[in-house]
């Protein structure tokens, strides 16, 4: 019985080969004297010299006890392509920019079966939340809670198919293709010709529908040419780019923004790109002439009124959203938190058609306030038919802080629960929308919750609940209302939403119907303008 190995495939961009492919000075010498490799295929290997280890020393072991690395790259021209099959822990000397970034993704996605899957790699771009998922028996893609529409998948590890049994035992796909096989050297040439046809197939949108509509851009090259249209759009000061914190922020606080990084630092009461500009103008720079890692040198940050940090900073890059488009390409490309995502044309759509008639011109006044709270405290005291219920508690005891809304209501005979946002970050609005279908779950599944909420409405009546409100409580007749604050133009609807914003809130209002709750989303006027920077 042959025995199986494991080993790394990477598939060459168009036009690569092991003369441009390896990165310079690197350690690996050609190998002339194989005698079982493909014709016209170039053998590299890694051979250095062995090396005391470590922790002989440190444990003053007499005794000689020398180690190694060893390894090996093959490039093997397959119609028309170039294979990189890496032995050893060599990858790391191939160019990032060589290889093709979607190759084992797609090969794992179009040969493993979906009800032996063993381990996933998932990242939310939302929240920046990254998960390791694995389980001790074969199952099916459903059992890791991976969620098609807000989450990526980046890496997957399973048993293939039938029909590729004997070609591959298991597969874990990224970047690269790592496989365990049991294939001889006589077989390589074959063995990546049809991988190579795996890869140019597309089965794995019959098995593993809609799971690349949201897909990471690995490609240095794509990267490369889509930072420029970005640093294009900054020097432009162009509306299409956004300034965030990219981190979730207590707004209730009046904190102040921070520019730093070319000599000195500013505060601002706003989180601007053209406050960003004025704070690179008063040091004698103009934003027309920045670059990338000026961009990733500058830091954005909270503070007080002296200036004193009040948070964790983060780089002018990671704290810019932008969305562009390239030619010839229906997708949509978006830029959050300094990395790039491409969402595919027709996802971008449904969304706009879910969520657009979901938007509702609701009666709540502009927003000059200067923070959250004392909206939501003046709102509740207007005699508009609104209560305030921002920073209470309706959680069971021991449990986390669950804050049931910031502005309730009885219209008709519903009970509208109104969530209040200043922010269209995505990672804020993520939080916003979670916290609106997890006060419902919590109303809906504890009677100490309901009591809570009870205990509320009668403290705005005097001691007494109205039986209204005691009967729609008691019914479980809600709705939850998604309020934002912007300066952008309602007419945009969905639109004025950072795209992760966009599949949390579809996420968001699909949940809540589900529940037979309804929903909606709205905007609120925001009437602030920034006060302008104060040199520190």
């Amino acid at each position: 019985m042959t025995k199986t190995h494991s080993f790394s495939i990477y598939l060459l961009k168009q036009g690569n080969s092991a003369a441009n492919s390896l990165k310079d000075d690197v350690p690996l010498e050609r190998e002339a004297g194989a005698n079982a490799i493909p014709h016209g295929s170039e053998l590299f290997i890694l051979d250095a010299e062995p090396k005391p280890a470590w922790w002989r020393g440190f444990f003053e072991i007499t005794r000689p006890l020398n180690q190694g690395l060893k390894g090996a790259i093959l490039f093997l021209p397959v119609k028309g392509r170039t294979f990189a099959l890496t032995f050893g822990h060599v990858a790391h000397n191939l160019k990032d920019t060589s290889y093709e970034h979607d190759f084992g993704i797609k090969v794992t996605l179009n040969c493993l079966d979906p009800n032996k899957i063993k381990n996933t790699d998932t990242l939310e771009p939302s929240s920046s939340t990254r998960q390791r998922t694995q389980v001790s028996i074969d199952t099916s893609l459903t059992l890791f809670d991976f969620d098609r529409d807000s989450t990526i998948l980046r890496s997957l590890t399973g048993k293939v198919r039938d029909e590729h049994k004997e070609l591959i035992k298991t597969a874990t796909g990224s970047s690269s293709l790592r496989v365990s096989s049991d294939i001889v050297s006589e077989e390589i040439l074959e063995f990546c010709e049809r991988v190579l046809a795996i890869y140019e197939s597309e089965d794995y949108k019959e098995h593993f529908p809609d799971i690349r509509k949201i897909a990471p851009v690995r490609d240095p090259a794509v990267v490369s040419h889509l930072d420029s249209l970005l640093l294009n759009a900054v020097r432009a000061l162009s509306p299409a780019v956004t300034l965030i914190i990219p981190d979730i922020i207590d707004y209730r606080d009046a904190v102040l923004i921070g520019f730093r990084g070319a000599r000195g630092k500013y505060i601002s009461d706003d989180i601007r790109l053209d406050e960003y500009s004025k704070y690179l103008l008063a040091r004698g720079i103009n934003v027309a002439e920045i670059d990338i890692n000026t961009m990733k040198k500058h830091e954005v940050f909270l503070c007080d009124e002296d200036g004193n940090i009040r948070g964790p900073s983060f780089s002018i890059y990671k704290s810019l959203v932008f969305e562009t488009e390239l030619p010839a390409d229906t997708g949509l490309y978006n830029f959050t938190e300094g990395s790039w995502y491409r969402i595919e044309g027709d996802y971008i759509a449904m969304l706009t058609d879910y969520l657009d008639p979901l938007y509702t011109d609701y009666p709540l006044p502009a927003y000059s306030h200067k923070t959250e709270g004392e909206y939501n405290d003046s709102v509740g005291i207007a005699g508009l038919g609104f209560q305030s219920l921002d920073r209470k508690n309706i959680s069971p005891p021991g449990q986390t802080q669950i804050e049931p809304c910031d502005l309730i209501r009885i219209n008709e005979d519903i009970i509208e629960f109104v969530h209040v946002k200043l922010s269209t970050q995505s990672s804020v609005l993520s939080h916003l929308f979670n916290q609106g279908t997890n006060a419902i779950d919590i109303l809906r599944s504890d009677e100490h919750a309901v009591e809570k909420l009870k205990v509320l409405i009668s403290q705005k009546h005097g001691g007494v609940i109205p039986p209204e409100w005691n009967s729609l409580i008691d019914s479980e007749k809600y709705s939850v209302v998604y309020a934002i604050i912007t300066h952008k133009d309602p007419k945009g609807r969905s639109g004025n939403l950072p795209l992760f914003s966009r599949i949390s809130l579809y996420k968001a209002m699909r949940n809540l119907r589900a529940r037979g709750v309804g929903r909606g989303f709205a905007f609120i006027a925001d009437e602030t303008d920034a006060q302008g920077l104060k040199a520190i």
